[in-house]
């Protein structure tokens, strides 16, 4: 993050993070402590990503709010009935993005489909202002699966994005 933004840019991270940050982003904290998507290294992962300056968007909205999943292990009978559930998707915004969040919840009901996935949708709320330009605006980069600083995000939380957003 350091080395291409600022927590003064407007930020937005999101994906698939496959890490549960917190307790109460687990069914079983106790339990799954130490395993894969829920141990101490993951944690100082996303909680460094915290102090240099990006918001939890979901727990902005929702905070403190026990049994908030976005995965279930198939390999648990019935675990979608059972809330045996994980916050593994997240959406980390810096503060110029994540003041203008509005909403963030969790989508269970694709997990009622005949064939769903193993993941529900994690949708997002932002304010936007539409500011008319009388030139076009020099395009800022955006990371694309080709650019190096793309490969190491995903090499480090493997199915996440990070952009920057056009100010």
């Amino acid at each position: 993050l350091d080395t291409r933004f600022t927590p003064a840019d407007p930020v937005i991270w999101t994906g698939d993070f496959n890490v549960a940050r917190e307790p109460i982003d687990v069914y079983d904290p106790e339990g799954l402590l130490g395993g894969l998507c829920y141990n101490e290294h993951e944690h100082a992962a996303l909680d460094y990503a915290i102090q240099w300056g990006l918001v939890d968007i979901f727990r902005k909205h929702h905070p403190g709010e026990a049994n908030q999943f976005s995965f279930w292990d198939y390999r648990v009978p019935n675990a979608f009935k059972r809330r045996m559930g994980w916050r593994l998707d997240h959406i980390f915004a810096t503060n110029p993005l994540a003041e203008k969040s509005t909403d963030c919840w969790i989508d269970p009901e694709p997990r009622l489909l005949e064939k769903p996935s193993d993941c529900a949708p994690l949708l997002r709320r932002f304010l936007t202002e539409v500011v008319p330009s009388e030139k076009p605006r020099p395009a800022e980069r955006t990371l694309s699966a080709s650019d190096p600083a793309s490969r190491i995000v995903k090499a480090s939380f493997p199915v996440s994005s990070l952009e920057r957003v056009r100010r």
